[in-house]
């Protein structure tokens, strides 16, 4: 029987593995280590780029070509110009097919479901059946000859027209709404519909307005004449190509160049994107055309291709195979584009980091370093895998205080691309401190989470721009669905075992230190209804939670700071709330729940001790490990069935009766393996040095890596190799013993870290 197999992010990463062997007791120290194997040497490669002509599929027709399109399914290729309209089917399935064109024909566009096709004709538009070219309707327009027309996704027809001669030109959305177009000649719409673009030769600049509302922003001041524009698939960046030949690519959100690229020898005439945003095609009066790679912004390969000022058309097919241009002896061609290299096998899982501010993956076994389809925007420090592929990352988290175009991206490994764009803030929210509140909401970690079955992803956000709300979206659909209607500040969201709860913090405010402050806690539920208050505000005074999981029986166990720090069990369906513990005048520095166990662990800023506590009779236990300072960190490790606890002066594993085992010196948590025969530690020095060791969980040292702080690990899901980041490098360690294998150079040096994501299904 085939499964979904669903793992977290590594730092957490776990896998269900039956209880191993109690540790031995009493307390026993690690060994001394014994060996220190060391890291090979690094051998800088640079990077190629080769230029190797595309490979040409087919030719269709012998006459000028003014305009081509595919259609949205991908079986057939549409062409027009002054000789005629051509359908060409692709699949085999069905005939080719010509209509006339209309003698003064001079633009054309191609709904998005593919069945008008729009011509602007004689001062009128019209609308022709692709299916059999039977005339649909004409509609008059503003000026005769020179209108072009563009689609938005929501089918609404744009007209730019030059109204009665006037030499600037006026953009409609539809009858009631002009947009003042300047000298622009030609424009351009996102395929997300976010976005519109005019330009034209005579100006430096090119006009931008945020749809569907046609809010005109600031100008873009590009380098030469801007000549030709094309959006990228996500809408996030602007290829520009000018009258000089150059190429620049912007970041339509940041208003930055991101590359500029040496593009042709005279104007670029034509430009497109592929579907998952990873190539960019060019075509110039120079005859030729050009395969760019928009994350290294290097040549790819080239093609011959003839674009007239007048024919200045590219398309790329739906799911990205073929290129379609113009070619100088007439007609148009097919080339096979590129495809990405196969670096994940069906049952295996790619390691996904951050590499010169762009998101890169690779196989676990090395191969191809291929950076995502995000579009180089900055992450929002931290990753969320799913399930069978399925990756969420937070974009345009950079710093700063603009709160606008802040973005999910939900991305599935196998095509590396991001197959859904959710917008977390919109345009209405202000940069004070409403909008502050917000942006420091949505930037925590746990301001997202996956379902127990990777299925849906909820998630906090303010597309409409007035507060913020939960939203729930189901990948199956592709639907988002807001669960709360009143506005607020959700962050903390967790799940309730059986999928049926999400429970989330409504955020009062932060700290200075950049603590969360609650105002309640709510359980809404997942199938939609009445959102329950599960925890009241304290007479308007917001307070600190944390939320520390769920037991077996599903109800939700927290932590209360502030008054005399507690823990309470709740129950999400009936709102009940019982008191567990009450920690009185003592501050509670760090606690863990044992979900299978039962039980729960706490540590105190006073006190080296350990409270152990049994959830269902509410026994208490009191331990001690030696050589553990008070205020220890603790954390569940699932897979080996007991805490963790650490303190600058080293590591201790403690089961829910109170076993202990050290391992002295090592003061961060350690990272289980998913089989739980391994322990790896990233140390900070101290006792001992700085660097990554690898231990058995009964406390033999297996290896030593020399490293440094802020080493990210992540172990394999078949427990065979420990992937380390060190010194912008990405080493893979298989086990029991090395050497370490140099898989990738040149990592970024700080990032959302190393990321293991399965690709789904296994035996």
């Amino acid at each position: 029987m085939r499964k979904v197999i669903a793992f977290i992010i590594p730092i957490l990463l776990l896998a269900a593995c039956s209880l191993p062997p109690p540790p031995p007791s009493p307390t026993a120290s690690a060994p001394a280590p014994t060996a220190t194997p060391s890291l090979p040497p690094v051998e800088i490669i640079p990077p190629t780029a080769p230029e190797d002509e595309l490979v040409q599929a087919a030719c269709f027709g012998s006459t000028a070509i003014q305009q081509l399109f595919f259609s949205p399914d991908g079986r057939q290729l549409i062409l027009t110009g002054p000789q005629g309209i051509y359908v060409h089917a692709l699949d085999g399935l069905q005939g080719d097919l010509q209509f006339p064109a209309p003698q003064s024909f001079y633009h054309a566009a191609l709904s998005p479901d593919g069945a008008p096709l729009s011509l602007a004709a004689d001062g009128e538009l019209r609308r022709i059946s692709t299916a059999d070219g039977a005339l649909l309707d004409t509609l008059p327009l503003e000026a005769a000859g020179d209108a072009r027309l563009y689609y938005t996704p929501d089918g609404t027809l744009a007209t730019l027209v030059h109204p009665n001669g006037e030499p600037d030109a006026a953009l409609y959305l539809d009858p009631s709404r002009r947009l003042d177009a300047g000298p622009a000649q030609a424009a351009a719409v996102s395929p997300d519909g976010r976005w519109m673009a005019a330009w034209g030769p005579d100006s430096p600049q090119v006009f931008l307005w945020r749809l569907p509302e046609g809010e005109a922003l600031e100008p873009l001041d590009a380098p030469g004449r801007p000549n030709q524009a094309a959006f990228s698939p996500a809408g996030r960046l602007l290829a520009v190509g000018g009258m000089d030949g150059g190429l620049t690519i912007w970041d339509i959100e940041s208003r930055e160049i991101l590359h500029t690229l040496p593009g042709h020898r005279s104007a670029v005439t034509a430009l497109a994107f592929s579907p998952d945003g990873r190539l960019l095609i060019s075509a110039g009066e120079d005859g030729q055309g050009t395969v760019w790679d928009v994350g290294s912004a290097g040549s790819v390969a080239r093609f011959e291709s003839k674009t007239l000022p007048w024919s200045n058309t590219l398309a790329v097919s739906p799911g990205g195979r073929f290129l379609a241009a113009p070619v100088p002896q007439g007609g148009a061609c097919l080339w096979s584009l590129p495809a990405s290299p196969e670096i994940l096998a069906e049952t295996g899982g790619w390691l996904v980091y951050e590499r010169d501010g762009g998101l890169y993956a690779a196989g676990e076994q090395g191969g191809p370093l291929l950076q995502l389809a995000l579009e180089g925007h900055p992450l929002a420090g931290s990753l969320a895998p799913g399930s069978a592929g399925w990756l969420a990352v937070r974009l345009g988290l950079d710093g700063s205080s603009q709160t606008d175009g802040i973005s999910l991206a939900l991305l599935h490994l196998p095509e590396r691309a991001a197959v859904h764009h959710l917008a977390l803030t919109g345009p209405l929210l202000d940069e004070g401190l409403s909008g502050q509140q917000v942006l420091q909401a949505l930037s925590q970690p746990d301001a997202a989470a996956w379902s127990p079955d990777g299925s849906r992803l909820a998630l906090a956000a303010a597309p409409e721009g007035e507060g913020a709300g939960l939203y729930l979206f189901d990948l199956e659909h592709g639907s988002l669905q807001r669960l709360t209607s009143e506005a607020g500040y959700p962050a903390g969201l967790t799940w309730s075992p059986d999928g049926r709860w999400i429970v989330y913090q409504e955020t009062a405010a932060f700290t200075a230190t950049g603590e969360r402050e609650t105002a309640a806690l709510w359980a809404v539920p997942s199938q939609g209804g009445e959102p329950r208050r599960l925890l009241p505000d304290r007479q308007g005074e917001p307070f600190e939670t944390s939320l520390m999981g769920w037991t077996t029986a599903g109800e939700l166990v927290t932590l209360t700071r502030g008054a005399g720090d507690r823990v309470q069990v709740i129950d999400p369906a009936s709102g009940t709330v019982n008191d567990l513990f009450a920690a009185g005048s003592g501050t509670v520095s760090s606690a863990a729940l044992a979900p299978g166990a039962d039980a729960l662990a706490l540590t105190f800023t006073d006190s080296p001790e350990v409270l152990l506590l049994t959830l269902s009779t509410g026994e208490e236990r009191r331990v001690r490990v030696d050589g553990m300072e008070p205020g220890g960190r603790l954390a569940w490790l699932e897979t080996l069935g007991r805490y963790s606890l650490s303190s600058p002066s080293g590591a201790a594993l403690l089961d829910p009766r109170g076993d202990s085992l050290l391992y002295a010196g090592e003061n961060t948590a350690p990272l289980p393996s998913p089989d739980g025969r391994y322990l790896a530690f990233a140390s900070r020095g101290g006792a001992l040095p700085a660097g990554v060791r690898i231990y058995e969980t009964d406390g033999d040292l297996v290896a030593e890596l020399p490293g440094q702080p802020g080493d990210r690990l992540a172990w394999s899901p078949d427990s065979k190799a420990l992937y380390l980041i060190k010194d912008q490098s990405l080493y893979r360690y298989p086990l029991p013993s090395g050497p370490p294998e140099l898989l990738h150079q040149g990592l970024a040096q700080t990032g959302s870290g190393l990321v293991f994501v399965p690709t789904g299904l296994v035996e």
